[in-house]
């Protein structure tokens, strides 16, 4: 597929779907997997078609004019070619059926991309078969009894969920004279996680820092030495130290959960719902991406501390949800 064939196209047939789309109204909502029939499939000539019957016409004129056979029967020859031409064209796309459609999730300002699984339950391949909505298309030929994926594509400017707009498939098999489509409006959505922060701060590395409260202590993992306090428990007191230095030392322990990242929408003062949430959004993709465990808390709900593609899934879809 070239360049120019992946934009959209203003051509004639392009203008009479807009038409259709507009005045038609919008077709029932297809439970899948669902069959294409030939009630569903509407046909037009494309630009290529109608200069191809202008040729038509001229070849048949000037062969008439001057009564000659042989560019008669040329005439002829191709005429029959053009009025088996839509035959084929319907029959590309009559019988095939559409299994099901998803989308994996997008950040808001990307394009969201819906995959639509089609099968050829026949014996014939199914070439040129294409999808769009209104954005750029996309091709794929589909072998016989085999399946193939079409992409939709549909632009993702807000969090939320995204319906799939209605798209079509179409084909102009097998010369291009006719272009056929038909409308495909399956119940699909899109999940779209807040858009993530351009340049958001460091992550808030330590409970203290993520939440405002202070860093616990434990004993779980040694962290070094320091000058003995009043108070401090004499199982604290490295003993072996102070009869090597003669001086009073403690020693101190980290609790690995003071590594964990705590989230918290209420902290983030200053800014709009939806910067919080963008701002969210950008530090548990840092924080996936360096491995550490993170909680997010929202009003009424707390997720984590945890890890993993599960995990950032459930936060960054939580953020998604969060009412506006």
């Amino acid at each position: 597929m070239s360049a120019a064939d992946s934009k959209p196209r203003r051509d004639f047939f392009d203008v009479v779907y807009r038409f259709m789309q507009k005045f038609g109204g919008r077709p029932a909502e297809q439970k899948l997997p669902w069959e294409i029939n030939r009630r569903q499939i509407y046909i037009v000539p494309t630009r290529f078609g109608l200069f191809f019957s202008l040729v038509l016409l001229v070849l048949l004129l000037g062969a008439l004019n001057y009564n000659n056979n042989m560019a008669l029967l040329f005439t002829f020859l191709l005429s029959a070619l053009g009025l088996l031409t839509p035959l084929y064209t319907v029959r590309n796309l009559s019988g095939m059926e559409v299994l099901k459609v998803h989308a994996a999730p997008v950040f808001a300002g990307e394009m969201a991309e819906f995959v639509v699984t089609v099968m050829n339950p026949s014996s014939t391949p199914r070439p040129m078969i294409w999808a769009r909505a209104d954005e750029e298309a996309t091709f794929n030929q589909v072998a016989p009894q085999g399946r193939a994926d079409l992409g939709v594509s549909a632009p993702a400017p807000e969090r939320g969920w995204l319906d799939m707009p209605r798209s079509r498939l179409y084909t102009t098999f097998p010369v291009g004279l006719f272009y056929a489509w038909t409308y495909l409006n399956p119940k699909a959505r899109c999940l779209v996680y807040p858009a993530l922060e351009v340049d958001a701060p460091d992550l808030p590395m330590g409970s203290n820092r993520g939440t405002g409260q202070p860093e616990r202590s434990g004993d779980e993992e040694w962290s070094g030495l320091r000058d003995y306090q009043a108070g401090d428990p004499s199982r604290s007191i490295a003993w072996k130290v102070v009869a090597r230095s003669n001086q009073m030392v403690t020693k101190t322990f980290s609790d690995h959960r003071s590594e964990q990242l705590h989230l918290d929408f209420s902290q983030l003062h200053g800014l709009s719902t939806e910067q919080r949430l963008s701002r969210l959004a950008r530090w548990i993709v840092m924080a996936e991406a360096q491995q550490l465990a993170y909680e997010l808390i929202l009003p009424g709900q707390r997720l984590g501390p945890d890890r993993g593609a599960s995990h950032r899934h459930q936060c960054l879809r939580a953020l998604a949800e969060f009412p506006a």
